[in-house]
């Protein structure tokens, strides 16, 4: 079972996507989503495993490979923002937090969905490409690189 890292009560999963399949089709990583039914948080876990040669590649912060995550994340996270997440309206200081926004993607989408957005990326290329997006992401490493508030 999964610890909620906000508040520390077991996450409940509640589904799975896959993450990213490579190019030759050989290889599908499955992320787990889970839902903290104390304070609402949503994780999705991905196995570090899998993802080592995923980062690792040279081509990772390229323009053509963000450009491929926004096309193929954009529905997901259009998923999320509408079937998982409350109403902005229905929720005091309508605020979340991205641990691990990558380029910013799903920043974007909760922005586009009345959310307030900040994210904490540990790649410095990721942090910048999202800056220039017009997006608040902090470079480091959760948590300590949350901005106060």
């Amino acid at each position: 079972m999964t610890t909620c890292p906000a508040c520390d009560h077991e996450m409940n999963p509640i589904g799975s996507t896959r993450y990213y399949r490579s190019r030759d089709h050989s290889e599908d990583v499955t992320a787990t989503v889970s839902r903290c039914p104390r304070c609402s948080l949503l994780r999705q876990d991905v196995p570090a495993d899998a993802l080592s040669g995923h980062f690792a590649s040279a081509s990772y912060t390229s323009e053509q490979r963000e450009s491929a995550f926004r096309v193929r994340r954009k529905a997901l996270y259009e998923l999320i923002c509408s079937g998982y997440l409350p109403a902005p309206a229905e929720t005091p200081r309508a605020s979340l937090l991205d641990v691990g926004a990558s380029y910013g993607h799903f920043m974007e989408t909760a922005t586009e969905a009345g959310w307030r957005a900040h994210g904490v990326e540990p790649v410095e290329a990721c942090v910048q490409m999202a800056v220039e997006q017009g997006l608040e992401v902090s470079h480091g490493f959760f948590p300590e690189a949350v901005p106060p508030g």
